[in-house]
């Protein structure tokens, strides 16, 4: 069954320009709030990154933005000039009120930080002497306020949460220095940094921040008298430091010093390291870099087997003892590593180099290195160092024909030519011996340790001729 609705056809054109009307403003509805509130804020975030110009370059700009349903007009200083200059004080303050009244979240948040940077230039501006304290903090609620505001429009950003948090923390801190810090502010403050983690499940910044500002509470005159919510406040900044470094790795060297300023002790140092051998190894190089190596450095060997992945912690070890003129005691433990894992190749040609280079027993390093070839015969960087061990333990002939190995798999490595062509000179093959360092220079042309040499050849064979 079809249904028809009949028009009169006087209607018509009345029909039609209500028609042409509702697109009309359908147009300017979506083109006014939403092309030009994005303008809009695009240039209040201009003006938020202005106001962070140097304090000797701000002059005084007064204007009135006037608060809705209010009739008082407030005066802003301390506004730099190119962003007065570039939109005029009228087109500022409407730019400022439609996104006071904005329904969007990042409206909110950048006037909030611009509210926020306001007050920090007109703190600094101003005489702390001789301002009533009542004139000190002009901006301070409207930050609060469009804080709130964004959080209430969008409760689910961590980013608004963590900076309302900081923002409170850093205000109560400057205005009340003196005082116990307040359990309903640090309520507050603990519950957005709470949402921010719960909300966010990769970011590491909101682990970081809560975990930050708990070690910087825990500093406080107040927890540091308590005993037991001390150890509570450091438990919990270490288990979400812990976490911020499971997320970005780069964060443990931060974690672990502002962890040591309440405990130097090596079993709770570790607790802030998630299981990583990596990380093992760079919380060992803190441990050297910071004199307590020598302290713990049992300890770090006795947690080497719990873990699987061995190496890092071997070497970390390892490189402290040759930084310290120790390579045999080196050697000692690499070789008890490759009890553990004989088939690694980079620690078996590591203990090779120190054998035959530091320790000076060349006759193990090459047995070392010899054991290493077998297990990976055609592996170029084992071939190169064996060639150049043969070299220096004055096995000439055996070292050339290795390096030549190397050269026909690798033909534009110009350390095998060079060494190819010291061992022909040492053999008295000077024409052959020409012919490589020739090679090496041609790959390498800015060499002049391989300039030197030829040029010292072709001497010494002038010489001979005459």
């Amino acid at each position: 069954m079809k249904y028809t609705i009949k028009i009169n056809p006087r209607l018509k054109p009345y029909l039609l320009t209500i028609l042409i009307m509702v697109f009309s403003f359908s147009f300017y509805y979506f083109l006014h709030f939403f092309l030009l509130s994005t303008l809009q804020y695009k240039h209040v975030v201009t003006l938020l990154h202005e106001v962070n110009v140097p304090q000797k370059n701000l002059k005084n700009y007064n204007f009135p933005l006037q608060e809705k349903g209010s009739d008082n007009l407030i005066t802003i200083q301390a506004i730099p000039p190119f962003p007065v200059k570039r939109l005029g004080e009228s087109e500022l303050l409407w730019e400022l009120n439609r996104l006071k009244n904005s329904s969007n979240a990042e409206h909110h948040f950048v006037l909030a930080q611009y509210f926020a940077k306001l007050q920090n230039n007109y703190e600094a501006s101003i005489s702390q002497l001789t301002t009533k304290n009542e004139e000190k903090f002009p901006y301070e609620l409207k930050a609060l306020r469009h804080f709130k505001r964004a959080i209430t429009l969008n409760p689910m950003c961590s980013k608004y949460h963590i900076s309302f948090a900081e923002y409170l923390d850093r205000i109560y801190k400057k205005r009340w220095q003196g005082e116990k810090y307040s359990p309903s502010i640090k309520k507050e403050v603990m519950q957005h940094f709470g949402f921010a983690i719960k909300t966010d499940k990769e970011w590491d910044h909101p682990f970081r921040a809560y975990g930050n500002w708990l070690f910087s509470l825990a500093g406080s005159e107040e927890i540091c008298n308590e005993n037991d919510l001390l150890k509570q406040t450091i438990d919990l900044a270490v288990a979400l430091y812990k976490e911020a470094i499971r997320r970005n790795n780069s964060l443990l060297l931060e974690g672990i010093e502002k962890y040591n300023a309440f405990t130097n002790n090596y079993d709770e140092l570790k607790k802030i390291i998630p299981d990583v051998p990596q990380l093992y190894y760079s919380f060992a190089k803190y441990l050297q870099k910071n004199g307590l190596w020598e302290i713990y450095e049992s300890n770090f060997y006795n947690d080497i087997r719990s873990h699987t992945e061995r190496f890092l912690f071997y070497k970390a070890m390892v490189e402290y003892l040759c930084q310290n003129k120790r390579p045999g005691e080196g050697v000692s433990l690499l070789k008890e590593y490759l009890e553990y894992a004989p088939k690694d190749i980079p620690a078996r040609l590591w203990v090779s180099k120190l054998l035959f280079y530091d320790v000076h027993d060349k006759e193990e390093g090459i047995k070392v290195l010899e054991i290493a070839l077998q297990l990976k015969p055609e592996d170029l960087d084992i071939l190169f160092s064996y060639g150049k061990m043969l070299f220096h333990h004055g096995k000439y002939e055996e070292s050339a024909e290795i390096l030549k190995r190397v050269l026909s798999r690798d033909t534009k490595r110009h350390e095998a030519c060079f060494l190819i062509g010291q061992s022909y000179e040492k053999l008295f093959k000077m024409s052959e011996a020409e012919d490589y360092y020739e090679q090496a220079i041609s790959l390498n042309p800015n060499s002049t340790e391989y300039k030197r040499y030829l040029i010292r050849l072709r001497i010494k064979l002038k010489t001979n001729q005459q």
